[in-house]
């Protein structure tokens, strides 16, 4: 079992996705064959997930994902810390997948599990900003501009007005109410944050 958890790592880690999937595949049916161990099972459909979403086999990868969540909850309960990076990865293939009620779904268990095990944290205003980026595919505005500026407003009290985090939430709000219309906001945006940009960072400086 040992080699064969070995063997897949290490074909996960140069890429050689055929022998990684072959050899997750079989950790899963000696598994479920010899001794049932949930753990090494979660943290193999986990890396399975990962491989079958670099192959862009996101109903795989979806699949696997979910398998390992009915273990971390199982064994840790609904909200415990464990599940957020799991939980962030289903919002994000649903997202890929064009489900936006399930993406929409999965991020809100993120950031509702984050801040319950994490409290004010900066990962959380990160989850904030993938949520609202959510609530922009479904064209849900309103509910996506309220949470760029929860986001921003933790950004600007803890790294500062001028953080490079600051001028991406402020352009993520430009192009919120670009696609609403409001194109006069769009513009106050868009110059505040390039004003921090440059200032802060040249101008030469790019964002995600």
């Amino acid at each position: 079992m040992e080699c064969l958890r070995s063997l897949a790592r290490i074909s996960k880690e140069k890429s050689a996705y055929e022998s990684a999937l072959k050899y997750y595949t079989e950790i899963i049916e000696m598994m479920n064959y010899l001794n049932r161990n949930e753990e090494i099972l979660a943290e193999t459909y986990a890396n399975l997930g990962e491989i079958h979403l670099q192959l862009s086999n996101l109903n795989n990868a979806r699949t696997c994902f979910q398998k390992t969540l009915q273990f971390q909850e199982k064994k840790f309960g609904v909200s415990h810390s464990t599940l957020t990076a799991t939980l962030s990865s289903l919002s994000l293939i649903s997202k890929r997948m064009g489900d936006l009620s399930s993406s929409i779904n999965y991020a809100e268990r993120t950031l509702s599990v984050s801040q319950s095990s994490f409290g004010i944290d900066v990962r959380n205003a990160e989850l904030l900003n993938q949520l609202a980026a959510c609530y922009v595919d479904a064209a849900q505005y309103s509910k996506a501009e309220e949470l760029c500026l929860k986001a921003m407003a933790f950004n600007e009290k803890n790294l500062g007005p001028d953080n490079k985090e600051v001028a991406e939430n402020l352009f993520s709000l430009g192009q919120i109410a670009k696609k609403r219309g409001d194109y006069k906001k769009a513009l106050e945006s868009y110059d505040r944050g390039l004003e921090i940009a440059t200032k802060s960072f040249g101008p030469s400086e790019e964002f995600s």
